[in-house]
Parts: C-alpha cells; sequence; structure tokens
C-alpha cells in the first residue's frame, strides 16, 4: 500500500499548550445525503405510524392503542435498565479504561473526545471478545447509545500496539467512528425505532428507513478519516477490519478497487443493498475514498498512483460521488411534517367514524373480524345414535422419574473422582449443557477437574478456542503454553492444550469431541510435566 506522510497522535489540550489539530466540525463532516435519507425515513416512519393510529381509533380499539403504548413504554424501560445493568456488570467482567488502568488507551479515547469536542459521560470497556456480551456478529468496537446510558465495547485484539504510531492511528479510526454517531447523535433515534421493531412496521418502512442508516456508516467513516487524518493509516484500519490482522498486511490496494469497481457495476448488488441498514464494503470503500480526494487530496493522490494509476472507471465513480450536496433544512422540515401527520392521524381516527377501508386494513394487519353466530338446525325427528366399538387406549410407557443426566455422567468417571464430584453451573455465556466439579484427594493429582458437557464438537470447539486463544502450536510433551490435538489408539479424540494460568496455576485442558465433553485441570503445587503425567491416565474418562 501507498504511505502518505506518517499519523502523527494528536496532543491534548493543557496548561500552556495548545492542541496539534484543531478540533473537528461533526456537521459539516456528515454525507451529503444524511439529512434527505432522515427526513425520508421519519416521515415514512411516522406516516405508518399516523395510519396505524386512525385504523385503531376509527374501529373502536381504543383500549389497544392505549395498550400498545403502555408495552412500548415498558419495553423501552426494560431495555434502558438492561443496557445500565450491562454496564454495571461490565465493571467486574471487563476493564474500564481510565489512566490508572489503560493509559495508553485512555490517552486514545480522550484525544477522540477533544477532537470530536465530545463532553459527555462515555464508558469505554475492554473485553476478550465482544459477542460473550452482545451475542454473535457482534463488532469489535460496538457503541451503545440508548436514552442517556452511553458506553463503548472495544475488543482487545483490534487495539494493537499503541507505541506503534500506525496502529495508534488505526485504533483512533475506529473509535472515532464510534464516538461521531454519538457526537453526531445518531443514536438518539434508537427509541423510536425500538418503538417500530415491536411492530411489524418495519417491513412496510424498512426500504426507507435503511438508506438513512447505511449514509450514518459513510458519515462515521467520514468522521475517522477527518480525526485520524491520514488516509493510508485510515485504509489499512478499514482492511483490518474487513478481513482480520492476520491477512492485511497481503491486501492490495489495486485488486480491491477492481473489486469494488467490478461489485458497482452489478445492478443485483444495487438492488440487494436496498433493504440493508449498513452498506456493502466494496460501497463504504468507494465513499471513503471520495471523500478523501476532497479532505486529504495529498493521501489520495499517493494511494492513486500506487493503487489504479490507468483506471479512469475510479475517477468517474468518485466524481459521481462526490456530486452529492446536502439538502438545507431537511431534517427540520421533516421532523413539523412528522409530528403534523402523527396528530392528524389521532384527530382524524377519534373523529371520523368506521370506514371499510380501515375495518379491512384492521383484519389485514393482525385484526379479526366480528364472530358471525353459527346457524341453528331446525328439530326434527330423532334417531338412535350409532354405537360405536370403543378403541382400546395405549398405556404409556412410565417415565423414570429418577433419572438424572448428571448423576449418570458423575457415575461413569474414574473411582478416584467420582466421590468427590458435584453438579455445577455454567456460565451465562457459556452453552455447555451439564457441568460437574470434581476435586481429587489423592497424591499427584490436580486440585481441580472440571468437566463440560456440550451440545455438539462446534460449541465445544469455540468454548476451547475462548480458553487458548491465540495459543502456539506445540507438543505438551516438551513445552507449556502449547495447543495441539490428542489421540487413543491412533483415533483423534479432540483438542489439547497445556499452559500456566494467570493464577499459575498448572491446567491442562482437553476435549473429547465424540462425547462433546470439554475438561480442564488444574493444580497450584503440580508442574505440567506432573499434571501432563496424570492425564495421560484419566484422559480418556470424557
Amino acid at each position: 500500500m501507498s504511505t502518505p506522510p506518517m499519523y502523527q497522535a494528536y496532543q491534548p489540550e493543557s496548561a500552556g499548550q495548545r492542541p496539534v489539530p484543531g478540533r473537528l466540525d461533526v456537521d459539516a463532516l456528515r454525507h451529503p445525503t444524511e439529512g434527505s435519507r432522515f427526513a425520508l425515513a421519519c416521515v415514512a416512519s411516522t406516516a405508518v405510524v399516523a395510519v396505524a393510529a386512525f385504523v385503531l381509533l376509527s374501529t373502536g380499539h381504543v383500549l389497544e392503542v392505549v395498550a400498545a403504548i403502555v408495552v412500548l413504554t415498558a419495553v423501552i424501560l426494560i431495555a434502558v435498565v438492561t443496557w445500565m445493568l450491562m454496564r454495571i456488570q461490565l465493571l467486574a467482567n471487563a476493564v474500564h479504561v481510565a489512566a490508572a488502568t489503560l493509559p495508553d488507551v485512555d490517552e486514545v479515547v480522550q484525544e477522540v473526545r477533544e477532537r470530536l469536542a465530545y463532553d459527555r459521560r462515555l464508558d469505554v470497556f475492554v473485553v476478550n471478545k465482544t459477542s460473550r456480551s452482545l451475542g454473535e456478529g457482534s463488532p469489535p468496537v460496538t457503541v451503545i447509545g440508548f436514552f442517556g446510558v452511553r458506553f463503548i465495547l472495544v475488543e482487545g485484539d483490534v487495539i494493537g500496539d499503541l507505541s506503534d504510531q500506525r496502529q495508534r492511528g488505526q485504533f483512533v479510526f475506529l473509535l472515532a467512528t464510534c464516538v461521531g454517531a454519538l457526537k453526531a447523535r445518531h443514536t438518539t433515534w434508537s427509541p423510536y425505532l425500538a418503538i417500530l421493531q415491536g411492530m411489524v412496521l418495519p417491513k412496510l418502512v424498512g426500504v426507507f428507513v435503511a438508506p438513512w442508516h447505511r449514509a450514518t456508516v459513510y458519515t462515521g467513516d467520514r468522521i475517522a478519516l477527518a480525526c485520524c487524518g491520514d488516509l493510508d493509516v485510515s485504509l489499512h484500519a478499514f482492511y483490518r477490519d474487513l478481513v482480520g490482522k492476520d491477512i492485511v498486511a497481503h491486501l492490495q490496494d489495486g485488486g480491491f478497487v477492481a473489486q469494488a469497481l467490478r461489485a458497482r457495476r452489478r445492478a443485483i448488488l444495487r438492488l440487494s443493498q436496498l433493504l440493508h441498514s449498513t452498506p456493502h464494503a466494496t460501497n463504504r470503500y468507494l465513499e471513503l475514498l471520495s471523500f478523501a480526494a476532497v479532505r486529504e487530496p495529498a493521501g489520495y493522490h499517493a494511494f492513486r498512483a500506487g493503487a489504479a494509476p490507468a483506471s479512469g472507471e475510479l475517477d468517474s465513480v468518485l466524481a459521481d460521488l462526490g456530486r452529492h450536496r446536502p439538502l438545507p433544512g431537511a431534517q427540520g422540515i421533516a421532523v413539523l411534517a412528522s409530528l403534523l401527520l402523527l396528530a392528524g392521524g389521532l384527530v382524524a381516527g377519534l373523529t371520523v367514524g368506521e370506514t371499510a377501508a380501515a375495518r379491512f386494513a384492521y383484519e389485514i394487519f393482525g385484526g379479526t373480524s366480528e364472530p358471525q353466530p353459527e346457524p341453528v338446525p331446525l328439530p326434527g325427528p330423532v334417531s338412535p345414535a350409532p354405537v360405536e366399538t370403543p378403541t382400546p387406549v395405549e398405556t404409556p410407557t412410565p417415565i423414570d422419574p429418577t433419572a438424572d443426566p448428571t448423576a449418570d455422567f458423575i457415575a461413569g468417571l474414574p473411582s478416584d473422582l467420582r466421590e468427590t464430584c458435584v453438579p455445577g453451573t455454567a456460565a451465562s455465556d457459556d452453552p455447555a449443557e451439564l457441568v460437574v466439579h470434581c476435586t481429587p484427594l489423592g497424591a499427584a493429582m490436580p486440585e481441580t477437574v472440571s468437566y463440560f458437557v456440550y451440545p455438539g464438537r462446534t460449541a465445544l470447539q469455540a468454548s476451547f478456542d475462548d480458553y487458548v486463544g491465540e495459543m502456539e502450536t506445540g507438543d505438551c510433551e516438551t513445552g507449556a503454553d502449547h495447543r495441539t490435538t490428542w489421540t487413543s489408539d491412533e483415533i483423534p479424540q479432540g483438542p489439547l492444550a497445556c499452559y500456566t494460568a494467570r493464577s499459575g496455576k498448572a491446567t491442562i485442558l482437553w476435549g473429547n469431541e465424540t462425547a462433546a465433553v470439554l475438561v480442564i485441570a488444574q493444580d497450584e503445587s503440580l508442574d505440567l510435566d506432573e499434571l501432563y503425567t496424570w492425564w495421560t491416565t484419566h484422559a480418556s474418562v470424557a
């Protein structure tokens, strides 16, 4: 990749010292289409809500309207409390970024806050995996903003070595997208969107709301580039988020430019994006380059010379993207129009009588027509009912009330473990279906041995990977801090790792893929060789 001038870290304002770069005007960095797309989303969403209110009120379902408002208010309150409790939980299960805990990270956070003039409360937490707190598919840097609850969750792997100016700049880029979203008030509408999610309305207005979501992503990239100040560093951060840190060094600018242009020419891809709230990665890439050509011309020309020196198509596409212009006053007009629409729907619903169209709409979208009485048959001559031969009823097989899978599992363990084993409980983010903890008492045995039974080998492997991370592959017989696999009678059994835990305890971790069981044995006094010797006689119990 091309290399413009090195990213220069921002020096926060202090007594007698002026900041090197000035504060950024976030409103000037917004994507030109954000205002008009917000206007479309706001008016379309409110129009559907107004129509729904009119239909319910005009058909006499006032109580349903009141109940819906109460339920949706309760949902929002529950969401607020949930995020607040999560923030409290993170204080116990993550590292809260501060000058006393992670001074280098805190310095970058303060740098971004200063540049974006963001002075509201904002907590930043560092975790191993965001998916453990927010669920599968969560991005490595996630911002939560909901009714005053604001925090950012960051995976430790994306931070990198902050003493390296390029890696520091990449982290500035990623962090600025989140802080920029808060500064640009993109999360202000989260409660309103939560209300829409509680109805069938997203299906009706998704095509109008999704473009605004995509524009906010483009705005976030613009803010991040302006905050970082280096196109090459920003693109590297973009690539790393796209393909991962192990592959990013091999990604070629010119090849990805060609791919982005090829994807833009595909009509099916452009249509498929209409209902998606996140833009395609290739579209983000071209939008970022379009902004960089104006914001960082020197860096862009250096990139252009090395990436696609003969691509006239790139110049044409970026020129088209650069022709977008903001629509002044669109947001204010949209909010006013939305209020008038909502008021009109409420007033019309209370004053206009029931119409055929309103009744039809109510029945289509979840209502039911009034039940019609069944016709009563006229009395006639009574004839004796035929005698039916009773069908014999099968007696169900009795279920053993004493069946206990945990007890059955413990019963299958060796005698030197069995008597010390008790049922356990899996952590909230652990999908284990059964947990057993044992405390062996014999000599040359580990202090604790814990068994975790999973629904399948995929869940077992995921849990194993969470324990060992990116541990080096090696042989447990010849060294510590190694991960490998083990066999029995030359038949592969599952993963194996041996290492010294942060607590200082020697640890053996192994899995049996056939039984979907993961076992961890630890001891503070035994060394890894002694613990490995014990394991060779107990590995097959899983």
